[in-house]
Parts: C-alpha cells; sequence; structure tokens
C-alpha cells in the first residue's frame, strides 16, 4: 500500500540524515505529508527547508532553540503557509515552556504529549491531560514550581 492512500496526519522526518530538505521535499512530492524540526538548531535551518518546499509541519523545539527562536520560526512558517506544531518530547521545564508556547498561539494547535504515563509527576496536574487537553499553569515563569516533596 502507498504511503498516501494510508491518509497520514504527516510523517516525521521521514529521512536520514534529517537535515535533509531535499530528501525530505521528495517524500512531500509523493503527496505524503512531512513535518520535521526537533532536531534543527536555527531559524535559517528551517528557512532552507520551507525554501526547499520540504514541510507541511514545521516542528521546532523550544527546548532546543529556545522562545524567542522559536517564535520567528513560527512567524517565518506562516509566511510561507506551513502549520506549526512544536516538537515536545519532554517531561520537567522542556515540557512547561512548550506547553506555554502552545497555548500562546493562535487557533487550535495540536500539543505533542509522549504517550508515557508516570505515577507521579513534580508537575501534576499540569502534566496530565483530561478529556483531551491540558491545564496551563498560570503563575509567573514556567508557572508552577514543582511540588515541594519532590525537592530533595
Amino acid at each position: 500500500m502507498a504511503l498516501a492512500e494510508c491518509r497520514l496526519r504527516w510523517l516525521e522526518e521521514p529521512v536520514w540524515p534529517p537535515e535533509d530538505h531535499a530528501g525530505i521535499a521528495a517524500v512531500r512530492n509523493t503527496g505524503v505529508k512531512t513535518a520535521a524540526g526537533e532536531n534543527m538548531i536555527s531559524l535559517l535551518e528551517f528557512r532552507d527547508f520551507f525554501q526547499a518546499g520540504a514541510l507541511d509541519v514545521a516542528q521546532p523545539s523550544v527546548a532546543k532553540i529556545g522562545l524567542t527562536e522559536t517564535l520567528k520560526v513560527i512567524a517565518l512558517a506562516e509566511a510561507f503557509g506551513v502549520t506549526t506544531v512544536p516538537h515536545c518530547a519532554y517531561f520537567g521545564s522542556g515540557y512547561l515552556a512548550a506547553l506555554h508556547l502552545v497555548a500562546s498561539m493562535p487557533g487550535d494547535v495540536l500539543f505533542e504529549r509522549l504517550f508515557l504515563d508516570f505515577p507521579a509527576s513534580p508537575f501534576a496536574p499540569f502534566t496530565t491531560p483530561v478529556g483531551g487537553t491540558v491545564a496551563v499553569p498560570q503563575a509567573p515563569g514556567l508557572g508552577c514550581d514543582p511540588a515541594p516533596e519532590w525537592i530533595l
């Protein structure tokens, strides 16, 4: 069966090495939507992918490139007609930073969350989805401190 027939939302990082924008563009040209970005380290790298017509979905990692650079990537992606779904394979501060970033984006934005639940979390309840949504902490900074019993 051809991948296009699978009606995937997207195929993430479909070639190796992940910086091969021509290879990813070739996959996209088959009709399969492509996503990449968790390994990119700069706005210029995203620009090269956008100019190559390689991506349907940009996935910048706020934990890797920072908030300011991620916001620039989001703006550039929009200019190229590319959707942004920030990468988030984190459980601590990176998770909280990505959660705040997604909450600040206009419209309904998918939030990447690993399908791994721990019996307890220092940042509960913000790490536990309820009805398909995750609460966003509202305190200063990342919005919450770890539960005191987690601090040694």
